[in-house]
């Protein structure tokens, strides 16, 4: 027997269909077809005999007239569809089925994006870790790198062939006394040939755009070259390749020099040639070893680790913060961090600086270097490695002291931390309390609005209270800026009790035209101000720049003074070549007492001479 509605299969013993529940009551005619039968108390479907011989009349909505027979009142109890026409499909079944399946298809994938959500939901103390880490990712476009590039061109004049340039001329000065010295300035210009190992140094006084005094300096190929063209016409040379030691001992004026001394001429001389290789050879931006030792202390020391296990940080209250110009809604974190693993990881931190065996060596050799001039010439009792653990028993002194201070005077510390749906830290509020020598307690507040914009501290306020009885301290930070790629406007604004300072910035990416200004304003009084506007005409990101700076303006408002000045600089890949200097040369080990003197008397008259042509 099939199931008159759904057209299941079903045997004789059974009373209902197992797929649509419907009651299987209906007789089977000799051809095994089911008629569906309605019981007698319960009212046909209004069109179903009609279904039964026009399938396509049943489709239709009948006429409804004023003379048409009252339609019979709904019936409420389950309705028993009629068996589908001859020849039709019996799909009823299977919407019904599609739509269960439908049905269960939501509740199910609704269960499991939920259950998915909170498996993947990160930790409170994840979500505020991360969100510290990140103010300063380098996924945020940084105006200042992305126009200029100064990374990269640091890096390049670390390694490549350099040249850069500087010049400073005063315009006027309100002191009269300097005023009268107005056109006088400096020109410094410098290349380095790292590809031979040549250097050039020209630096000079000017005087109305013109060469007052000039110092001509040149090395490479183990010679050092000197000149003074306004003083003396010679070029003084001195071979600082082997056999150094012996040309000094045997030179006129040296060499009885060095014996009266007792000077270790040889070990002098290795120290001048180590000096000049170094120079040479430098190719760092951490000559102290400062960054190698940050990387080793963030992989090898725990004591991040720990202080991060410590902290407390749960959900709280979201609240509404000024974002990217717009007002977004931010999770709120409480955190609540303890004095004593503050305390656990100044310590570990500080141990393992102190104890870095890299950050030591490195320091011994820069001690090193600057002691064994003192060493060679008699004036040093101690040695580097002595004056190395002088230092380190100081430094491990002080910085136990600070500690123990901060132990004695920190309490615990809570906030409150506020972070968007991007994971961007947007705010923090937080208190705690510092206990001062005479055991008075202080309440600290501070506060932090992350304003965003270009990156994410581009728009930033932040202050700090110190409820002090006799003298409260309110430290306060507003720092506003805006990028679009074709100008770029940074100003900053500190505010410490009386004390104002302000800051500010202002580039055209197209013409190049900048500005910088600063004042110091007390208790309502402007102070002073720096100012300095001109314009870069020559950028090549990251590997040159130039720039004028048309005016450099200090004034101090309170005496009153102001000066004025004007220059340039530049800094890029070498041009030209380094070259030796020309003219008549002396050698310097091998001059004579008489030849220097001659040489002294030439340039104290030509000195004479042009102190003479600065005061006309």
């Amino acid at each position: 027997m099939k199931c008159p509605n759904c057209g299941t299969e079903t045997n004789d013993m059974e009373k209902v269909c197992s797929v649509c529940s419907t009651p299987l009551e209906g007789d089977t005619s000799a051809g095994g077809e089911e008629k569906n039968q309605v019981p007698a108390d319960t009212p046909a479907a209004p069109g179903a005999e009609a279904a039964e011989t026009a399938p396509e009349a049943s489709q239709a909505t009948p006429e409804v007239t004023d003379e048409s027979p009252a339609a019979p009142a709904p019936d409420t109890r389950a309705y028993i569809p009629a068996d589908p026409p001859a020849g039709g499909k019996k799909n009823g079944g299977k919407i019904v089925l599609a739509a269960a399946g439908i049905a269960a298809v939501a509740v199910i994938g609704g269960g499991a994006f939920f259950i998915t959500r909170m498996l993947n939901a990160k930790d409170p103390k994840e979500v505020v870790i991360d969100a510290f880490k990140n103010v300063y990712s380098e996924e945020q476009t940084y105006p200042m790198k992305e126009i200029f590039g100064f990374e990269e061109l640091a890096e390049s004049s670390l390694t490549g062939d350099v040249e850069a340039g500087l010049s400073l001329v005063l315009d006027s000065c309100s002191e009269a006394q300097v005023d009268a010295y107005k056109g006088l300035g400096m020109e410094l210009d410098e290349k380095l040939d790292r590809t031979s190992g040549q250097f050039s140094m020209d630096l000079a006084a000017i005087y109305n755009s013109m060469d007052l005094l000039t110092l001509n300096m040149y090395y490479g190929n183990d010679t050092l070259m000197v000149a003074m063209p306004e003083l003396v016409d010679q070029v003084f040379v001195a071979d600082l390749g082997e056999g150094l030691a012996e040309r000094v001992e045997n030179s006129p004026t040296l060499g009885p020099l060095m014996e009266t001394e007792e000077v270790d001429v040889e070990g002098l001389m290795d120290y001048i040639r180590e000096l000049m290789e170094k120079a040479q050879s430098e190719q760092t931006t951490d000559p102290y070893g400062i960054q190698g030792a940050w990387t080793r202390y963030q992989e090898g020391c725990k004591a991040q680790e720990k202080f991060k296990a410590a902290l407390t940080v749960e959900k709280s209250d979201k609240g509404r913060y000024l974002l990217d110009g717009q007002e977004v809604q931010c999770q709120g974190y409480r955190v609540h961090i303890s004095k004593d693993s503050m305390i656990e990881f100044l310590r570990e931190s500080s141990d393992f600086f102190l104890q870095d065996e890299e950050l030591k060596e490195t320091y011994l050799e820069n001690l090193r270097t600057g002691t064994k001039l003192l060493e060679l010439t008699g004036s040093s009792t101690s040695s580097a490695e002595e004056l190395q653990k002088e230092v380190y028993d100081t430094l491990s002194e002080q910085a136990e002291m600070l500690i123990d201070r901060l132990d004695q005077g920190m309490q615990d510390v809570d906030m409150q931390v506020f972070v968007d749906k991007k994971g961007r830290l947007a705010a923090l509020e937080g208190t705690t309390n510092l206990v001062q020598v005479d055991e008075t307690t202080v309440p600290v507040t501070f506060a932090v609005n992350l304003k965003g914009g270009t990156y994410l501290t581009q728009n930033a306020w932040a202050q700090v209270t110190m409820d002090r009885p006799l003298e409260p301290v309110a430290l306060e930070l507003e720092k506003t800026g805006a990028y679009d790629g074709s100008q770029l406007d940074s100003s900053y604004r500190i505010v410490c009790n009386d004390v104002e300072i302000h800051l500010e910035g202002n580039y055209t990416v197209e013409g190049g035209d900048y500005s910088l200004s600063g004042n110091v304003v007390y208790e309502g009084r402007d102070q002073g101000s720096l100012e300095i506007a001109g314009v870069v005409d020559q950028l090549e990101k990251g590997k040159s720049i130039h720039l004028d700076m048309d005016q450099i303006r200090l004034e101090i408002t309170e005496v009153p003074f102001e000066l004025t000045m004007s220059g340039d600089y530049y800094i890029g890949p070498m041009t030209g070549s380094v070259s030796e200097l020309q003219g008549e040369t002396m050698d310097v080990f091998a001059a004579t007492e008489d030849q220097w003197q001659e040489v002294f008397m030439r340039a104290f008259f030509s000195l004479m001479g042009i102190m003479g042509q600065l005061e006309m």
